[in-house]
């Protein structure tokens, strides 16, 4: 009988490169595993696996985006928008996904650019996270994709522009709520700092 990888020992030993390399097996629950693995770690599997983004493998690339993507760390922003360049849609897919879960407003712009993506899944997903940022420079990009010729992007566009004008009405109390007065990245509920620039609230 042949044995799987015990990722929980790994875990517990905190064998970070070997579960690194796990992301490169052809079993998809091993790959799966050794990802969640990664996350629980956290912070000391960040720069590894921010070091192996250059993988010639595609589904390595997206698997260790995927991890870092849940570990939610603000250093990952940057490499989240350099793969929006990746020459594979399944990576871009991923980091166009995680822009808008990571609420940074330096991910606007790479995102509006994503909506030229040749691929429609792309485009989609970067409407949809210019949703989730609400910024108001999105707004003639957003217009423009209203014409997007594949319907999932017209209509991910179509809410996005809802939801910006929606949060263009909220008085200047409200939006102070959600967002810094320092650096304008949305705050967690009920934060009593801003995660993006240590701002007290």
């Amino acid at each position: 009988m042949v044995f799987g990888p015990n990722i929980e020992r790994m875990e517990k030993e905190k064998n970070i490169q070997g579960l690194i390399q796990l992301l490169r097996s052809r079993n998809r629950n091993v790959q799966k595993n050794a990802g969640f693995a990664l996350v629980r770690i956290s912070k000391p599997a960040v720069d590894p696996l921010i070091q192996i983004l250059n993988d010639p493998n595609w589904i390595v690339r997206a698997n260790a985006l995927s991890a870092l993507s849940d570990m939610k760390g603000k250093k990952a922003v940057e490499p989240f928008i350099q793969a929006l360049n990746d020459s594979h849609y399944g990576v871009r897919g991923v980091a166009a996904i995680a822009l808008g879960e990571l609420g940074d407003t330096r991910s606007v712009e790479p995102l509006i650019e994503a909506l030229n993506d040749e691929h429609n899944y792309i485009r989609r997903e970067a409407a949809i996270s210019l949703k989730k940022l609400e910024d108001k420079r999105a707004i003639t990009p957003l217009t423009q994709a209203l014409d997007d010729k594949y319907q999932d992007v017209r209509e991910a566009a179509k809410e996005a522009l809802e939801n910006i004008k929606k949060h263009k009405k909220e008085s200047k109390a409200e939006r102070n709520k959600k967002y810094c007065n320092q650096c304008e990245h949305k705050l967690e509920e009920n934060s009593n700092f801003c995660t993006n620039c240590g701002n007290k609230l």
